[in-house]
Formats: C-alpha cells, sequence, structure tokens
C-alpha cells in the first residue's frame, strides 16, 4: 500500500500518489527487471499512473486533475 490519507488536512485518500514512485520504481526494476511499470489504484476515485526508470531519474505520466494550485516563496 503507498497512498496518503491526511484526514486531518482534508484529504480522506489521494487520487495517486507519484512522489513514492521515484523510491519504489528503481526498486521493482532490480527486483523484476522492467523500466517501465504501470500502477493501477483501484479505489472509487482511483488513478493509473506509467513508470519509466530512465538514466537520470523516473518518469511518471499519467491523467490529472487539479486539486490546489499556489506559490512557494523560499
Amino acid at each position: 500500500m503507498y497512498r496518503t490519507f491526511a484526514p486531518g488536512a482534508g484529504i480522506d485518500e489521494d487520487q495517486g500518489t507519484g512522489s513514492v514512485h521515484c523510491v519504489l520504481a528503481p526498486y521493482w526494476r532490480d527486483k523484476i527487471g522492467k523500466t517501465e511499470m504501470r500502477s493501477l489504484q483501484l479505489s472509487e476515485r482511483g488513478s493509473e499512473i506509467i513508470i519509466q526508470v530512465v538514466e537520470d531519474g523516473v518518469r511518471i505520466t499519467g491523467s490529472v486533475r487539479l486539486l490546489i494550485r499556489g506559490i512557494l516563496s523560499i
């Protein structure tokens, strides 16, 4: 299970957690020898994410829906 839940912040369940795939994809590449994988979240608000392990990182693609927009100032 690699989903995000934060009911206190109003997030009962996420659509799909892309950031965790940056860690899981290289792990599974080493285990099963595949550089491209598909992740399905089978819930009411499900998602489908295509993950590719590339030379300099992980490429994540899929359909998105904007939930929040903001500006980060450092």
